[in-house]
Order: structure tokens, then sequence, then C-alpha cells
């Protein structure tokens, strides 16, 4: 056995420097038993070198747990034989863990230590990762905040003659039993990450909001036309009104309609929003051009570009959070993990080139996460590791 070779392997392996290829070469020199002896004579001997950069014990208390390890001490001492089966697995993998230990664990471990590692669903449930719920805040006129949920259902307030419920489904419903109302208040709905809320309109419009989105609306419509604004996704049925045209603002268009069913995706932070038309006409505004839409339409805009550009949709691909259910068609994983990260309430971190990856699967929304990472590791592209709420991709040509 090559000597300067095996402490070289072992050098690289501590310092988290070695390479796929030399760490294969160090497993196949550490398990070979016709020469134990020299194995763990470069083991101790590099250990004696060992200057730890963060120590959790002094070098003296490493070397005394380092020689009860070689000699297979402790309360509970295993027999010769099971030594002789062990060795030098077991003492290699042992002085590597120490090691790793000390270093604030290099990343160094071979495939019988892997199994100790937290599978995809322990870890999700460790984390209590869980599906988006009826989830919402209402910023009422008076500037009063009030959390919607299931706990909270039935009136939520009452001015003159409007009225405000909190439905058991998920449902914000307005009532006015007055012609006139006073002065041109305004509510805002927000809905936070791992959330969603359907609000029925005084009109008869209902809105359908997605995780992370915002809408503000006047309590009632009381000029020549409606107008709300959006921040994030929402599907609108606008309530038909030949006498007042609907307008939905957001910061990249403005959509106007008379009655129609239609699908806004705009988050500022993407650079990017799309209008589905579902059924009806709609108009997208955009700077000084108009651009109308037919069903089956979608008007795409970009930040900085006054250019809207219209192509075909895809419809199930479209409302499928509105239907409950991820549909990713080849699409890239950083994408696909932004819709992910909001109806989950995670964040998600990166490591390696993710350019070329792409992926596809349908999932539904309300059930696990587990399901849809699984799947995705199992295709041997991407890997994940979970701490907490932050979701680590791995672009898995790292670790090959």
């Amino acid at each position: 056995m090559d000597n300067a070779r095996l402490l070289l392997l072992i050098d690289r392996a501590l310092t988290g420097t070695i390479s796929a290829v030399e760490r294969d070469e160090l497993q196949a020199l550490l398990a070979d038993v016709s020469d134990e002896d020299t194995v763990i004579q470069v083991l101790e001997d590099r250990w004696k070198l060992f200057e730890p950069k963060t120590s959790v014990f002094s070098k003296e208390e490493g070397q005394e747990i380092l020689q009860r390890i070689l000699d297979g001490s402790g309360n509970k001492r295993p027999s010769d034989r099971a030594m002789r089966k062990l060795s030098p697995w077991f003492k290699a993998v042992a002085v590597i863990l120490l090691s790793a230990a000390v270093w604030g664990m290099i990343g160094f471990y071979f495939d019988d230590c892997e199994s100790n590692e937290l599978t995809i669903e322990q870890a999700v449930a460790q984390s209590r990762i869980e599906p988006g719920s009826d989830k919402a805040m209402i910023v009422l006129a008076n500037g009063k905040a009030v959390a919607l949920g299931k706990s909270n259902t039935g009136l939520l307030s009452k001015k003159g003659k409007v009225y405000v419920y909190n439905s058991a489904d998920g449902r914000i419903l307005y009532e006015i039993h007055s012609d006139r109302v006073t002065g041109d208040p305004y509510h805002t709905v927000k809905i936070p990450k791992g959330g969603h809320y359907h609000i029925a309109l005084e009109d008869g419009t209902k809105i359908h909001l997605n995780a992370e989105s915002s809408l503000r609306f006047p309590i009632r419509f009381t000029n020549k036309r409606r107008e709300v604004e959006l921040r994030g996704e929402g599907l609108f049925e606008v309530a038909a009104d030949a006498e007042r045209p609907f307008l939905v603002k957001t910061p990249f268009q403005t959509i106007r309609v008379l009655g129609t069913t239609f699908n806004i995706h705009a988050y500022p932070e993407l650079g990017k929003m799309k209008t589905t038309l579902v059924e009806g006409t709609v108009e997208v505004l955009q700077k000084d051009r108009v651009t109308a839409l037919r069903p089956g339409e979608a008007a795409v805009s970009r930040h900085g570009q006054p250019e809207v550009h219209i192509k075909k949709a895809d419809i199930d691909k479209d409302l499928a959070w509105h239907n409950d259910y991820f549909l990713f068609d080849n699409e890239d994983i950083v994408s696909i993990m932004d819709r992910v990260a909001r109806w989950y309430d995670i964040e998600v971190n990166y490591k390696g080139t993710f350019e070329n990856i792409r992926l596809g699967g349908i999932f539904q929304r309300s059930k696990s996460i587990v399901q849809l990472l699984e799947s995705f590791e199992a295709t041997g592209l991407v890997k994940f590791t979970i701490e907490g709420r932050r979701i680590t991709v791995i672009d898995k040509a790292m670790i090959r």
C-alpha cells in the first residue's frame, strides 16, 4: 500500500477538497483488510498532526477518544470476532466521524453512515412543512387589520348599511343594503405565503387570490367604472355590467373587461406578468397600447419592455393553482420551486447550475410536499436538503 497516497487522500477528505473519484479510491484503501495495520497507523499519524480550526474538545481528549476507538474499548466491548468483522471499517469510519465533529461536519460519510440521515418525509414532518390553507388578512376602511380564518367566521364589519362577512369556507362576502354609501372607503385583502382566499365583491364579482397576493378595492363601486388593484395572482369571474367596465390595475398592465373570466399572474419581483383569458373578452392596456385577447390566449408583459406579447395559453396549467394542483410541463426548477415556496411557506436556496434542469409532473396542492420532492429526486437530477423551513436544491452533478 502507498502510505503517501493514503495520507494525501485522508488530508483531502478532512479538508473537503477530495473529488468523487478520489473518495472512491480512499474508500477502497480503507477497506483493504489485508493491510489493516498500515491503514490504522496512517490514520493515527494523521491524527497526531491534526490541528482543528474549531475545537469541541482538547487535543489530549481527542487522542484519548481515538485510542479508545482503535482499541475497541468502551462500556460494551465487542468480541474479538466482531472486531475482526468490523475492521477496518469500524475504525476508519469512527476516525472520520471524530474528525468531522471537530471540523463541524465536513461532509465525508460512507454509505453506512448515510442511513442515519433523515428521509424527506421525516425532515418535512420534523420541520412541520404543511400545504397552504384558507388564510388572509383584511385591512378595513378605518385601518383595522383583521386576521381571517376558520376561527373568526361571521360578521367582520358593519358600517351603516354595509356588511362584511367571513364564511367558514374561506370567503369574504359583501352585502350592501342601501343605494348610498358615504365617502369612498377601501378595503385591502392580503394573502400570506402558505395561504389563499376567495372574495365576493358587492357587484357579484368573484375573485380567488393565490398565496402572497393582495387586492385593494372599494367597498362599493359608486363611479361609472369598477376598479381594483392587484399584486400577485388572482382568478377573476367578473359580473357582467354593460354600463360599468371592470378594471384590474397591476404593476405591469391594466385589464379592462365588462364581464368575463380570466387569470392574472403578476408578482412584481418576477419581472413579468401574464393575463390568461378563459372566456369572454378583455383588453390589456400597457403604456399607450391596447391589446385585445380572445379566449385561450395569454398576454405577457416584461418589466422595462413596452411590448405585450400574445400567445396561445395553456388553460389547465395557468389555472392549476385555482383547481388545487400544480402542473409542471418541462419547466425549469427555479420557476417550479418559486410556486412551491409560496404555497408551502418555505425558503428555497440553490447549489449548482440549473439552466438545463427541466422537470414535470402533476401534484395536488392539498397534499404534503413529500411526494413532489421525492418525485424530483427520483429523476437523478436534483437532491433536496431540509433545515427548518429552508429547502436547498442541489444539482446532483455536484455530488457525483
